[in-house]
């Protein structure tokens, strides 16, 4: 299902697929919205107005699922979008056209004292997927250094198996 195309990932990535959770049962319409948190990053020290948050994407999109990134300053109580997937922004109904990119977004957290950054899959139903990995979060501090990265490879135990859709349903060892 072009999965493969994802070659930007490396080891273990973290993947939402709303086709995969739909077919270990039988669920009702939009049922699958996942998140993923990174850890609050501390700014003191660096230039908040040069935080930046960059990783490898790859985002095939359907109907109405959506992918976005989002960072707040108050600790997570409240987000602000940085960035949305959709069929418009990604190239229309099961389109490949981000299914492999290196994503850069450039956030002004000039005064900010420490940033949340937030991914989301939501709305998704039997769609496609979205999978990250080799997330780094950096700031100028005099020049632009790490504050935090993800590469989900530590995670590996932690994880279900990958999954292959031709194994009965009933060995796929899904939790909900």
């Amino acid at each position: 299902q072009s999965r493969d195309s994802f070659t930007r990932g490396t080891g273990t990535v973290a993947i939402a697929d709303g086709d995969e959770y739909t077919d270990a049962g039988s669920f009702v319409g939009n049922d699958v919205n996942a998140f993923f948190t990174a850890p609050e990053v501390d700014l003191t020290g660096v230039d908040a107005s040069t935080l930046q948050i960059a990783f490898d994407s790859s985002f095939r999109p359907y109907a109405d699922m959506t992918g976005t990134v989002e960072v707040s300053f108050d600790g997570g109580t409240t987000f602000e979008t940085l960035l949305t997937l959709n069929t418009d922004t990604a190239g229309g109904n099961s389109a490949l056209t981000r299914a492999d990119e290196a994503v850069t977004l450039e956030v002004d957290a000039s005064g900010e004292t420490s940033a949340v950054f937030r991914f989301g899959y939501t709305n998704a139903d039997n769609d496609w997927w979205w999978a990250i990995d080799n997330i780094e979060i950096s700031a100028e501090r005099p020049v632009l250094t790490p504050i935090y990265s993800e590469d989900f490879d530590s995670l590996a135990d932690l994880l279900q198996p990958a999954v292959d859709e031709n194994i009965p349903e009933t060995t796929l060892g899904w939790t909900h």
